[in-house]
């Protein structure tokens, strides 16, 4: 159980990511040995425009709801006079 462990332990470190210090800019990561890449959009972006279409979809709906409504009943009042 041990040896496994650290075989594992072993295979971690030579997978990993290598780039020596200050080889890679601000708008990047290392990606691989000695091998930066540009950091994309992060994902928080499009969730932030996911719920941003959400959020302007349920206000048109209720708006839309609601003047249908207000129609309804001022023709209900029109048919009472």
């Amino acid at each position: 159980m041990i040896k496994l462990t650290l075989l594992l332990s072993s295979l971690e470190l030579i997978l990993a990511d290598y780039c020596e210090f200050g080889t890679c800019g601000d708008n990047q990561y290392c990606c691989g040995e000695n091998k930066c890449c540009n950091k994309t959009v992060d994902i928080w972006y499009y969730w932030a425009g996911i719920l941003l279409i959400v959020i302007i979809i349920l206000l048109l709906l209720y708006f839309f709801k609601k003047s249908k409504c207000n129609e309804l009943q001022q023709d209900e009042e029109r048919l009472l006079i």
